[in-house]
């Protein structure tokens, strides 16, 4: 009788340590995305209090207002919003942020500038809003990749996720490194239009 309870305990163990084993294979694997700035990551959640354009006067999350558009995106994060971040801000707009399908935001992320607001207008920014990022949120994007030395991070997005970057030091930021980067968004955002068209 021992020997019958024993071969029957242990059948009933057996029976019970492989229940775990199916109950995980029968579970969708959940992976996390990978978050950062770069090509094929997702934007990470960051806070700007924005001071010019659409959402002046209010505070959100660029990556957050993208997707909840089901837009495409262009983020320039930018150490100061000198004549030469703003005028990349310009040219895109000409070209390729529209304010409906795509996107344009500007966000310092260096020493807060009082006159940013002014700046802006001065630089004619009419479809672009611009803002300052929160410090909490700056030391998130350092977290996941914006280093001190980038002086320009120029993202272009598709809702949340990061399809192309550039990742410009001070001085790289030259009218021909501009051109370049704008004809890319260009052929970007239309190859993407192309995508929905049925």
């Amino acid at each position: 009788m021992n020997a019958r309870f024993l071969s029957l305990l242990t059948l009933l163990l057996a029976a019970l340590l492989s229940l775990p084993a199916f109950a995980v294979a029968d579970e969708p694997v959940k992976t996390e995305p990978k978050y950062g700035v770069r090509a094929g990551e997702t934007m990470p959640f960051f806070v700007v209090d924005f001071c010019h354009g659409e959402h002046k006067d209010s505070g959100g999350c660029p990556g957050v207002i993208i997707s909840n558009h089901e837009a495409r995106g262009v983020i320039l994060l930018v150490r100061a919003a000198d004549e030469n971040a703003l005028a990349l801000a310009k040219a895109l707009e000409a070209k390729v942020i529209d304010g409906e399908k795509v996107l344009g935001f500007v966000v310092l992320t260096g020493e807060h500038d009082a006159a940013l607001a002014d700046k802006a207008a001065k630089g004619e920014i009419k479809k672009t809003s611009v803002g300052t990022i929160r410090n909490q949120s700056l030391q998130t994007l350092k977290k996941f990749g914006l280093s001190d030395d980038i002086a320009v991070a120029a993202v272009l997005m598709d809702g949340k996720a990061v399809m192309c970057s550039y990742l410009l030091k001070a001085g790289e930021l030259t009218p021909e490194k501009r051109q370049e980067l704008v004809a890319a968004a260009e052929a970007w955002s239309a190859a993407a239009e192309e995508k929905k068209q049925p």
